[in-house]
């Protein structure tokens, strides 16, 4: 239920807290700024609230991060043999967590280059990739399909202002008061090289999401790893008494915890002019479910949708997925096979002439017989271009267990897309059952 899946969420928050709060006295075991009211001012981070209890990689993904730092920060205090292994271990555990993880590895290494120097940095290296083997091996079983979906798939619709947007979501997700008072370290000049790790790695992080605003969307918990410099550099910037008094008192204290019951206030009620995708899944899957009358339920090309339907009744769901939509587990997955032939209730596209219900704005459900396709690989053997058309020899893979075999009003066509231009010929083709 949902408290078993928060309750995973809530204590890998709790451990990075804690291992992160470890690994900053491992770095200045001798500052005085370790005390209770640096880590009210780090509470007051809003992604920390908001991902302290959503189930998401990103909450793994920062525990991993800070089991990296703290690996490498023994590395360099002590540098034994077994915390080099398990520094490759944490990087390799980083890697599973979410791709973008190579970010804070990559920058950390960057601002300590002298580390290619060292033996040991080559066994950690080792130790990672070795670590990292069955997830490639999965990858390679499975054509490269997260990959493929990072840097192909995942494109979407980039306007002029979405480099600016991004730049709006930046200051939200560090929170304008906290900014305002202690933005100024991350453009002043790294006194150490734990500085200069901190700072390689957030303007690293920000800057390579900033480049990306201009090919797609960046969502905001993308930038949560940048988290972990602006943490260490809140802490540096308490060294004593007289910096404690002020740098926190009760106005500023007021002002930030308005803002953070604000945010709880909007998780809770729904206040925001949008739902922000959180609210309204249950009533969602309930009416699905009473309009289905019984029958398996198919989404089209939304994994979300399926797995939300899933959650909230218990009941099969599969999600269709066409040539255009992203590839998720569902195409990997083989479940859809039990309902091959069989009437499902298909929620999403439908032609006019069908009588539909209607959920939301763009949804509709129908009854329909299930003929999977979704999964049919199309190899194409040999091309040839004979002036403006293009002939090919194509082998058309199945990879159910069973022959699958169409009505004749059931559509097959395949979309051929030239190197050199963007638009897509269709080419419909006549065919017998196959296997």
């Amino acid at each position: 239920g949902n408290l078993s899946v928060r309750f995973v969420a809530i204590l890998f928050h709790i451990l990075s807290l804690v291992i992160g709060w470890n690994t900053f006295k491992k770095i200045s075991p001798n500052s005085t700024s370790f005390r209770w009211p640096v880590f009210v001012l780090v509470l007051f981070l809003p992604m920390l609230h908001v991902y302290s209890f959503i189930a998401t990689p990103d909450v793994v993904l920062f525990f991993t991060a800070i089991l990296f730092c703290n690996a490498f920060v023994m590395v360099k205090k002590d540098g034994k043999l077994w915390m080099w292994i398990w520094w490759g271990i944490s990087m390799a555990l980083l890697m599973y967590s979410k791709y973008h993880g190579i970010l804070i590895i990559g920058f950390s290494i960057l601002s300590d280059i002298k580390l290619l120097r060292r033996p040991k940095f080559y066994l950690a290296i080792i130790v990672a990739l070795l670590t990292f083997i069955p997830h490639l091996v999965w990858q390679y079983e499975h054509d490269w399909a997260s990959i493929y979906f990072h840097l192909f798939e995942r494109h979407t619709r980039v306007e002029w202002y979405s480099p600016f947007l991004y730049l709006g979501i930046l200051v939200l997700v560090f929170n304008p008061l906290l900014l305002w008072k202690y933005g100024n370290k991350l453009i002043s000049k790294p006194t150490d090289s734990w500085d200069k790790m901190m700072l390689f790695i957030f303007w690293g992080i920000v800057g390579f999401f900033f480049l990306q605003s201009f090919r797609a969307d960046v969502q905001a918990q993308w930038i949560l790893l940048a988290y972990i410099p602006f943490i260490y550099f809140i802490i540096k910037s308490f060294t004593g008494d007289e910096t404690l008094k002020t740098n926190f008192n009760f106005v500023y204290l007021a002002a930030n915890l308005t803002l953070v019951i604000f945010i709880h206030l909007c998780l809770t009620f729904n206040l925001l002019p949008t739902n922000l995708g959180m609210f309204g899944h249950k009533e969602y899957a309930k009416q699905i479910k009473a309009d289905s009358n019984g029958l398996p339920v198919v989404f089209y090309n939304s994994y979300k949708r399926a797995s939300i339907y899933s959650w909230y009744t218990e009941e099969y769901a599969h999600s269709y997925n066409t040539a255009y939509s992203r590839k998720n587990q569902f195409n990997i997955w083989f479940r859809d096979s039990i309902i091959y032939n069989e009437d499902v209730y298909f929620v999403g596209m439908h032609f006019e002439s069908e009588p539909a219900i209607k959920y939301g704005t763009s949804d509709y459900g129908v009854v329909k017989k299930y003929a999977p396709s979704d999964k049919i690989k199309v190899h194409m053997i040999d091309v040839t271009y004979e002036g403006d058309s293009i002939k090919a020899m194509v082998e058309i893979e199945n990879p159910y267990k069973v022959s699958l075999q169409y009505p004749q009003t059931y559509h097959l066509s395949i979309y051929y897309f030239s190197d050199l231009m963007n638009d897509a010929e269709r080419q419909g083709f006549s065919y017998e059952p196959f296997k």
